[in-house]
């Protein structure tokens, strides 16, 4: 039998008599708390992967219940402006992710003895898993950290918010203050082109942009008769990133705190803060998931909210100021994509183009579209993929129209270069790219929990850039162990330094291969499908435990070199069918002028 106990902080009394509990939490711990796990020697639960008929169960469900969620709401309801409406962006934190750790539980033998304690972030979590636990046959324990009285804790509760909330105010305050002066431009005779999208730092050299999704799609655009701006969010440190934007020259990015004034910003945040929206009865396995939707779409944890509403406004001034004949953004299914869309569609009835520049899986539910979204959901008149295989991706993952994708190019820059390898040479180092949500911590944990297994290689670590690797390391619960080393170079060196690389949903995955360095897909927590390449059958290893990762690493070993010459081309291949190369033909898609 499972026992279940549901809490809201680490604290002693979780720490059972017999064993140690296992570890789900639904938010980032304290210092305090990873103190007390590390102590005490807590490990995580690594949730297993869900069969077929269980994947398809969970989805069906899932559908069925996201159609009663967006049923009151339409296309141009603010509903859509708020993270909520995306599903899975808070990722570790969202209503989908709780609903498929609730269903992954349910799953589990109740013939095994597991003892699981599971760290809440909200008292409606806590509510959800105690009805959930004895819904399923577990034995739960509901421990919060202080025995307060319900109400009392829910005071405690929205005090906690509305400090959040006051703490993002001035943060906004602060980005608004060292945003670059907005100037308008002459209006133009040429059609007028906006790019809204994100930057780093590193897209700025010598007074010129490439934008790290789109590349230098501005001068193919300018090539082509049109004018072209840019509207983007810093995703590096505020003020260091605007002095980048002061800098250059050579196209105009515009900052959306510099479009709108200080009035309108004041005005905006409040409100965001008094905002209520309604949810009807949403039932997830006979569970009413109302409660938990209503808390999350007003909880102030994360910018989301505030941001989406931030890109609302600013596309809605900027319109009155420079009309534009055609949008094109970035497609991710995030919050903010759909706040563009509803400002546009106020003003014009111009092209919405969509870019889906990532790379596609089951386990991300931002992207999939259910029946009940249809005709509701904001979304672009067209998107386009970064290949074919890209495209395939997202008719079947995303359940979308074929007749709707354009099947293009990748515009951001992948380092390739011509790997070889020799027989004898020592093949020791090991490339770990991490992946870009706060949950890949898990994977961290399961490799460091590990390492006494892999002691013969040496690890490298690689994050995603949205995610620092000392954030992560800070919510490990082990010390890095000693043949675990950080990445401080490049993807390309990284790459070319390793004889084969471990990923679990990044595109890293894919660059390697487009490099010819073998593959291991690592399917640890993660309950649906979570590979890019799920298509991919050969060229690649497929791992779950430690002996069949270990088991993978020797088959590469022995990889002789025409297998090996074989296994490169056929990687090749696929990857270029992801990520297909840019030409003069195919980012014509960007324009709506050729479906492939």
């Amino acid at each position: 039998m499972i026992e279940l106990i549901i809490t809201n902080q680490l604290h002693q009394k979780i720490a059972g008599e017999k064993n140690l509990p296992r570890l789900i939490s639904m938010r980032p711990l304290t210092k305090k708390e990873i103190a007390f796990a590390r102590k005490l020697g807590i490990r995580r639960f690594y949730l297993p992967s869900l069969t077929e008929t269980q994947s398809v169960e969970f989805l069906r469900e899932f559908d069925n219940f996201w159609n009663q969620v967006v049923q009151p709401f339409g296309s141009d309801h603010p509903f859509w402006r708020n993270v909520a409406s995306s599903k899975m962006q808070e990722w570790e934190s969202s209503t989908a992710y709780f609903a498929l750790m609730l269903f992954t539980l349910a799953q589990k033998s109740t013939k095994e003895s597991q003892f699981i304690v599971i760290v809440c972030s909200s008292i409606e979590e806590e509510d959800l898993c105690e009805e959930w636990g004895k819904k399923i046959g577990c034995k739960v324990f509901r421990r919060p950290y202080l025995s307060f009285p319900y109400w009392s804790r829910r005071i405690i509760q929205e005090i906690m918010n509305l400090k959040n909330f006051l703490y993002m105010f001035r943060i906004c305050l602060y980005k608004k203050w060292f945003s670059p002066r907005y100037k308008p431009k002459s209006l133009e005779i040429n059609k007028q082109i906006l790019i809204i999208s994100l930057f780093y730092n590193n897209c700025f050299k010598n007074g010129e942009y490439r934008d790290h999704f789109f590349g230098n799609l501005h001068n193919i655009i300018r090539q082509n008769g049109h004018s072209v701006s840019y509207l983007c969010g810093p995703l590096d440190e505020f003020r260091e990133a605007t002095k980048k934007v002061r800098n250059c020259s050579e196209v105009s990015i515009l900052v959306p705190y510099s479009i709108i004034s200080w009035c309108e910003l004041i005005v905006l945040m409040l409100k965001v803060f008094m905002r209520r929206v309604r949810f009807t009865r949403s039932n997830f396995f006979g569970l009413d998931f109302s409660r938990l939707i209503t808390w999350n779409a007003r909880r102030f944890e994360y910018f989301f909210n505030i941001d989406s509403e931030i890109y609302y406004k600013a596309v809605m001034n900027l319109y009155k100021k420079e009309p534009f004949d055609k949008l094109i953004q970035l497609f991710e299914g995030n919050v903010f994509e759909r706040a563009c869309i509803q400002a546009f569609r106020k003003n014009s009835s111009g092209l919405i183009v969509g870019y889906s520049h990532a790379v596609v899986f089951p386990l991300n539910l931002k992207i999939r579209l259910t029946d009940g979204e249809k005709n509701r959901r904001p979304e672009p008149d067209f998107l386009v993929s970064t290949g074919p295989e890209s495209k395939r991706l997202m008719v079947k993952v995303g359940k979308r129209e074929s007749t709707r994708i354009y099947s293009a190019c990748s515009l951001r820059y992948i380092p390739i270069s011509d790997i070889t390898r020799t027989e004898g040479t020592p093949q020791l180092n090991i490339l770990v790219a991490l992946d870009g949500v706060g949950a890949t911590v898990t994977v961290l944990d399961w490799l460091f929990e590990n390492a006494e297994t892999l002691k013969d290689y040496k690890v490298k670590l690689r994050a995603h850039p949205n995610v620092p690797i000392n954030t992560l390391l800070n919510q490990c619960l082990y010390d890095i162990p000693d043949n675990f080393f950080l990445s401080d170079g490049d993807l390309k060196t990284d790459i070319e330094n390793s004889f084969c690389v471990i990923y679990r949903q990044t595109s890293v995955g894919i660059q390697a291969l487009m490099n010819g360095v073998p593959v291991i897909h690592l399917y640890v927590d993660a309950p649906l499908l979570c590979d890019p390449m799920m298509n991919l059958k050969a060229s690649k290893w497929p791992v779950s435990t430690i002996e069949e990762l270990l088991t993978a690493l020797q088959e590469i070993h022995s990889l002789g070199e025409k297998d090996n010459r074989a296994f490169i081309e056929v990687a090749k291949i696929y990857a270029k069918d992801y990520f297909t190369v840019a030409d003069k033909n195919n980012v014509m898609g960007f324009f709506g002028e050729k479906n492939a």
